[in-house]
């Protein structure tokens, strides 16, 4: 795992509400939920031939998410009919409007083919349709009809950030739109409604759970694209100064901090607006008094709890209240299944069998967690990008690395003495001067760091590999350009954990959560026990990707001062190798 995946900082939330926890709790029975999984995969496969083509896509990306190869036919052809609709570079859909595209650029995103294009013509056709106020409304109907659609809003954010996953650069001020929106349109107790200021929507323009929970979600995904640390901001936290009922609370790290010799207009950070916080506080307080297990909603009912896993995803929460949400949601799902597999729990002309089946497996496969690799465990402590081996489980082991299992030196305390500390790597506990670093960084003063930048140039040659990511680590926390070139480096490393925490280091630098597309780790796609030919060929692979990608991302963007040096003849040698290996 990567440092900060083991390293996260648990606080309590605010009244107690939410619980944040660094691990993702177990189904209470996986047997059933496998099953119930297992029979409404069945159904949706049944039914797919006979499906409008407009809800193929949202079946396809069920199938996906269940663990269906995606060489399945109704995978393979669901894929085909969304790009069917980005022909020419322009994105039509059928009748489901930004609802089909969310779940076509999904389906897309992660179905492992060279989609760019199509995610493109997606992304243009979400941010054209954007209103002046951040909202979205059904295409044509604009601001006229009402300020926003909450559940469209929802389809549109993840749209974009399924074609960001891709490489699709997405301008910051879409999502800076779309969070004040959010501000703007909240009820004053908190909850949102299907579309603000008019009496749409089921219970005739009232808040509701789903309308509030897809904000919710809505907003982290949003304050993902424009500073991965503040997601969870709940786990941060809060400067001692703060004032406990402020209405403007601090900004989050990295949300205001320029990288000074980065210049290019995509790299530089923009602010997450200081509406954000609050608003979603405010959400939140208002599901923690009114959540419960049984939607008592007539229409859309399964959309509740698919809805629910998102925004738990992504704000880390384990338990609302008292409830742990995910195995009582998940009882009950499974208690309104259907004898052939199917959920039929919508009054709603359009909310189909399928699209209500499609959401039930949707929530209990905990699609959202899949996409964030939060199943082992978060990569979202303070915003490291998820990568895969690196540190252990249990970082005060003594065994880790062919470590003896002696206690071993206290380290000290000051960031200096501890990073210079590892450098006697076979005498201190590495590990515990690893969880004392990124604790100082995080909750720190980041100009430290920056003071012991020749130090860290040191590290990352280093023959401990775990000393090696660790400085990796704290490069990329350094924000300064010229470093990047270790990073690049890094991502020739003998050593896994060192490749992966290079280049989520570059992640950070260069604000692209989600990198270019390439797996946080490639080892992930390879089933259980995997040959050993099979690892070395995806690690391969893998690296050239990358090493290509951010080599050519950093010819573009390196610093004036740098260019013709050394470093840039070395990697262009690489960049060519790998053309000629290809």
């Amino acid at each position: 795992m990567t440092i900060l995946k083991k390293l996260l900082i648990p606080v309590l939330l605010v009244c107690c509400a939410f619980h944040v926890v660094p691990t993702v709790a177990m189904a209470a029975n996986e047997g059933q939920i496998k099953a119930s999984i297992d029979r409404g995969v069945a159904f949706l496969r049944a039914q797919f031939k006979g499906a409008p083509d407009e809800h193929k896509g949202l079946i396809g990306l069920t199938l996906m998410k269940a663990g269906q190869p995606h060489d399945a036919p109704e995978i393979k052809e669901a894929i085909r009919l969304a790009r069917e609709k980005c022909k020419d570079g322009q994105y039509r859909a059928e009748r489901e409007h930004f609802y089909e595209a969310g779940v076509d650029a999904t389906l897309l995103a992660d179905s492992g083919e060279e989609c760019k294009a199509e995610l493109q013509a997606i992304a243009n056709f979400i941010i054209s349709n954007q209103n002046p106020n951040g909202g979205w409304n059904y295409p044509g109907q604009g601001e006229s009809v009402a300020a926003g659609d909450t559940s469209t809003m929802q389809y549109c954010c993840l749209a974009l950030w399924a074609a960001d996953r891709t490489g699709v650069e997405i301008d910051p001020q879409v999502w800076v739109k779309a969070i004040q929106w959010h501000a703007a349109y909240q009820g004053a107790d908190g909850g949102f409604s299907y579309r603000p200021g008019t009496t749409q929507g089921d219970v005739n323009g009232v808040a509701t759970l789903n309308m509030t929970v897809n904000s919710i979600g809505s907003i982290h995904i949003c304050m993902l694209h424009l500073d991965p640390t503040s997601v969870p901001f709940l786990e941060r936290p809060a400067p001692a100064a703060a004032a406990p009922n402020s209405n403007e609370p601090p900004k989050p790290k990295g949300a205001l901090e320029v990288v000074e010799l980065q210049t290019t207009p995509e790299n530089e950070p923009v602010a997450i607006p200081a509406s954000a916080k609050p608003t979603i506080m405010k959400s939140l307080g208002w599901v923690a008094s009114r959540f419960r297990v049984a939607n008592e909603s007539p229409h859309n009912k399964m959309y509740y709890y698919y809805s629910l896993e998102r925004m738990a995803a992504l704000a880390n929460i384990k338990k609302i209240g008292s409830h742990d949400w995910f195995n009582e949601c998940a009882d009950y799902v499974i208690s309104r299944q259907k004898q052939d597999g199917s959920w039929a729990e919508s009054t709603h002309v359009t909310r189909t069998p399928e699209i209500q089946s499609c959401f039930a497996v949707l929530f209990l496969t905990r699609s959202t967690e899949k996409v964030l690799k939060k199943t082992a465990p978060s990569y979202y402590g303070n915003g490291l990008l998820a990568g895969g081996r690196g540190l252990p489980d249990d970082l005060s082991s003594g065994s880790f690395n062919g470590r003896s299992m002696e206690e071993k030196k206290k380290p000290p305390g000051p960031l200096d003495e501890l990073l210079a500390s590892l450098a006697n790597a076979g005498e201190i506990d590495v590990n515990e001067v690893q969880e004392q670093i990124v604790e100082k960084v995080q909750v720190g003063d980041r100009s430290e760091l920056v003071k012991q930048k020749d130090l860290l140039v040191k590290l990352v040659k280093h023959q401990d590999s775990s000393v090696r990511m660790m400085a990796m680590w704290a490069l990329g926390r350094t924000d300064d350009m010229r470093l990047t070139q270790h990073l690049i480096e890094g991502l020739d490393d003998v050593d896994l954990g060192v490749m992966i925490e290079a280049r989520n280091a570059l992640c950070w630098l260069a604000r692209k959560p989600r990198g270019f597309g390439f797996a946080e780790d490639p080892l992930d796609a390879l089933g259980p026990n995997p040959a050993p030919e099979a690892k070395t060929q995806a690690i391969r692979d893998w690296n050239k990707g990358v090493v290509t990608a951010w080599g050519n991302w950093y010819l573009e963007n390196r610093p004036y001062v740098d260019r013709g040096d050394q470093f840039e003849a070395k990697l262009r040698r690489r960049l060519l190798q790998i053309k000629e290996e290809l």
